[in-house]
């Protein structure tokens, strides 16, 4: 019986998450090396226009694009990294664009399940060293699809296969090159987005204490390592946030331990502030309380292509 659930499961669409992770990992291994390349995650993927940026350094699309991948977190810097090296892709500046709380988890069963070669799961295992039960919730993952997305499951009978449940399984994922394409070019175009309900909860999803997981702070010190090795770059960007949760964050404390962490990584020679400020945004920048509007979006990238030239401009590449 249990072969037979499992045999049926493998015939449904995998989520939307999933796919995009599946669908853009490997697609960012067969595009051109570029010259500055954006990491993040479905904050960074929104918010960063590449044509923007782009256009204020004088680069093509080809040379400044955006890599970010939703749904994951700065965990994945590390093995991302590696793979593309091992592709001999090789870019000079990395701007590293994760969302504060991407710091915070480091999405182990996500990575093992999803992303990870057996190879990396040894060396998240050995190296890494995450606690025992999501590694083995991953390692479980990969073979059961009913565990795997045992949460999508549930909602999607929970919701009667319909609304947001049903959605996850049926919603078209967009390659990086398409993003590419429809990107705004002017402030014009941008548009009105659809403001969500979940504007509170997300807000609350992210009310917590600035405590990145060990496993993750050992990602990073390998990252920084391999980019230190292969002469790469790494400029350091600090999204946006509402007002509210600005607010809320100076008084838990969240904002200085974020900056004391981060600031420690701009000890290396080759990591540098790009934005260092957490800027306080309205609420109707916001889509959901976390990633912004199109329009706001845009001017995001305005300003921080005025950055990036200023810093090109002083520190030349060679």
């Amino acid at each position: 019986m249990l072969l037979l659930v499992e045999g049926g499961l493998r015939l449904l669409p995998e989520p939307f998450p999933s796919r995009t992770i599946q669908e853009l990992i490997p697609e960012m291994m067969t595009l051109p090396t570029p010259v500055v390349q954006v990491y993040g995650e479905s904050v960074t993927y929104g918010a960063i226009n590449d044509w923007v940026v782009a256009e204020a350094v004088g680069m093509s699309l080809t040379e400044l694009r955006n890599d970010a991948v939703p749904s994951t977190c700065a965990f994945f810097a590390y093995p991302l990294l590696k793979r593309q090296i091992q592709k001999g892709i090789i870019p000079k500046v990395i701007v590293l664009g994760y969302v504060s709380r991407s710091y915070c988890v480091s999405m182990v069963p996500k990575f093992v399940s999803h992303v990870a070669t057996l190879g990396d799961m040894a060396e998240t295992a050995f190296i890494l060293r995450p606690p025992l039960d999501p590694f083995l919730q991953g390692a479980l993952g990969r073979v059961s699809f009913a565990y795997r997305y045992r949460a999508e499951y549930n909602d999607l009978l929970r919701e009667r296969f319909s609304g947001e449940g049903l959605t996850t399984f049926t919603q078209p994922t967009t390659s990086l090159l398409e993003r590419q394409r429809s990107l705004p070019r002017a402030l014009s175009e941008a548009g009105a987005d659809q403001h969500s309900s979940q504007a509170e909860a997300m807000v609350r999803f992210f009310d917590i204490a600035f405590a990145p997981p060990a496993e993750l702070e050992r990602s990073l010190d390998l990252f920084l390592a391999l980019a230190r090795e292969h002469g790469i770059r790494v400029l350091l960007v600090s999204m946006p946030k509402p007002a509210s949760m600005k607010a809320s964050h100076e008084v838990s404390g969240f904002d200085h331990a974020y900056d004391r962490f981060m600031d420690r990584m701009t000890q290396h020679d080759h990591v540098s502030w790009l934005v260092r400020e957490q800027a306080s945004l309205p609420a109707s920048d916001f889509m959901d309380g976390v990633h912004l509007t199109r329009a706001a979006g845009f001017r995001f990238s305005l300003d921080l292509g005025q950055k990036l030239k200023t810093y090109l401009e002083m520190h030349p590449l060679e």
